[in-house]
């Protein structure tokens, strides 16, 4: 009985604690930093009381062999589909600390950064495992994408939000980000799920549910609300990878059907038609180019004029140029890469280059720890969209239902404007990287009432 209590409030501080980080992930890196460690450490007490029970009842229990085995299997986390990929990523990465140039870096880095993450996913996947605790966490997220959403529109009237007090960058929303791209990778998410809630059978048509609240109403036109400035916000970040990764994540929508091709064309049409006019005329660029004036002024805080000066040179280059910078660093060291944490270095080592990441997550990831590195967290993404996309699966609550396609159309978004951009390196987008995998786990995986596979 103690123990089940014990584990019992490990497990509801945990789900407090990611409820947190969701909300506060957009405000603050310093709180994203404190909620990913509580629940992280809520997770060690837990599988750490778990282990002392296992002695005790193992101590008691004369007649069993296997004791050490026993109580070992108490620090094992809770089996789920993705586990051994999610494993085998964090171990590709622990070696990747032995080749590294810097191994102090890559140290810092793996326990720092992808350890804590991975962690943060197997806490998420035992902590939010009732269909109660994964509607309670997507309301946060939705309150919280509200609030951010409106301190953009702010931003964009008075030129700075009221929260946090960030300004515009050349013209373009960022409200609590560092960075206008950055916030358009965040938006993703929220605006891919709420998109799928209003095209489904819940609010196009309420007698399929016969829903009798009287609230149905209002929660309806709350959606829509979100909608709209969710979209405004995303279309004023002018942040064209984050685009074509909203178009990549429709046209997975049409492809497994969560939505029909009428929508997916007027959605698209709508908003380019809208809004790439706006962005050619805010950034002086089109929606495909890649290049980049080479006298944009450079506006950042404590850099040297010298810095600037090579900074204002090598935009002119554009992503082409940091991509085969990337391959550069890869054909060098192929297999386990430069080690975690060491590319910058790297790339000043040889003299052509001043700053810049490489602007695609996943040539980074393989000149940092190699092509079997990338390999690995390219498994893990290929194992989880091969469960989640198996017709053998139902998800019989239709909330969760929509919100797993929300869920999944949002990861596609992200995972393609990763292609494109920084969205890894992102302290507090890599977090809701882990985040979304371990909700789209915890879905697939809810006890009883969620997800089920039929019986052949």
């Amino acid at each position: 009985m103690l123990k089940e209590t014990m584990i019992r409030r490990c497990d509801k501080t945990a789900f407090v604690s990611i409820c947190a980080l969701i909300y506060f992930l957009p405000i603050s890196i310093a709180l994203v930093e404190w909620f990913v460690a509580l629940p992280v450490l809520c997770f060690c007490i837990k599988k750490l009381i778990e282990v002392v029970f296992r002695i005790y009842e193992a101590g008691k229990n004369k007649v069993r062999k296997d004791k050490i085995r026993y109580c070992l299997k108490g620090f094992l986390p809770v089996n789920n589909f993705l586990a051994a990929s999610v494993m085998a990523y964090a171990v590709v990465c622990f070696l990747s600390i032995f080749v590294s140039s810097y191994p102090q870096l890559s140290t810092r880095a793996f326990f720092g950064k992808i350890l804590e993450r991975v962690f943060l996913f197997f806490v998420f996947v035992e902590s939010v495992n009732t269909e109660k605790r994964i509607k309670r966490f997507s309301l946060i997220l939705f309150i919280s994408a509200g609030l951010i959403c409106i301190n953009g529109l702010y931003q964009s009237v008075f030129a700075q939000g009221f929260i946090r007090g960030f300004s515009m960058m050349e013209g373009r929303l960022t409200s609590t980000f560092n960075h206008p791209n950055d916030f358009a990778t965040y938006l993703l998410l929220p605006t891919l799920i709420i998109f799928n809630f209003l095209l489904s059978d819940l609010f196009l048509n309420n007698k399929t549910e016969k829903r009798k609240s009287r609230y149905a109403g209002l929660i309806r036109y709350a959606f829509i609300f979100l909608f709209v400035i969710c979209v405004l916000n995303f279309a004023l970040t002018f942040s064209r990878g984050a685009y074509f990764g909203a178009l990549f994540a429709l046209v997975f929508m049409w492809v497994f059907k969560y939505c029909k091709l009428k929508a997916i064309l007027v959605s698209a049409a709508l908003f380019l038609i809208g809004f790439s006019p706006v962005m050619a005329k805010m950034r002086n660029v089109s929606l495909i180019s890649d290049a980049v004036h080479k006298n944009k002024i450079v506006s950042k805080i404590n850099i040297t004029e010298k810095d600037k000066q090579n900074e204002i040179l090598t935009m002119g280059m554009g992503r082409i140029g940091f991509w085969k910078e990337a391959l550069t660093s890869i054909s060098r060291k192929p297999i386990l890469g430069t080690g975690l944490n060491t590319y910058s270095k790297e790339a000043q080592k040889r003299g052509n280059w001043t700053g810049f990441y490489a602007h695609n997550c996943y040539l980074q990831m393989a000149a940092e720890i190699g092509l079997v590195g990338l390999g690995s967290f390219l498994w893990m993404l290929f194992i989880l969209f091969k469960r989640a996309c198996d017709r053998s699966i139902v998800i019989k609550d239709r909330y969760l239902l929509i919100l797993f396609h929300g869920v999944l159309s949002g990861l596609v978004g992200f995972l393609v404007h990763s292609f494109l951009d920084t969205s890894f390196y992102s302290l507090q987008l890599n977090t809701l990287f882990w985040v979304v995998l371990g909700l789209s786990v915890s879905i697939m995986q809810v006890d009883n009432s969620g997800l089920k596979r039929k019986m052949s």
